[in-house]
């Protein structure tokens, strides 16, 4: 699972499948509101039983969703 968590308040966002469409959401939310929307944003990659991996947060998050979508 690809999760989406606010740093500002360890609330979790969301859960997606997969890395891309946990991109579209995040490149949707930026459509809607501005880039500002995700700043506090980050998304890593859960399994259970495994150690979770960060793969981006803020700006690099948004590049990378803006980049995918």
């Amino acid at each position: 699972m690809y999760e989406l968590v606010d740093l500002n308040t360890g609330n979790w966002v969301g859960a997606y499948p997969t890395k891309e469409e946990a991109l579209r959401a995040v490149a949707d939310t930026i459509r809607r509101y501005g880039e500002d929307a995700v700043v506090t944003l980050a998304l890593g990659r859960f399994e259970r039983g495994r150690q979770g991996e960060a793969i981006a947060e803020g700006p690099k998050l948004a590049e990378m969703a803006l980049a995918a979508a």
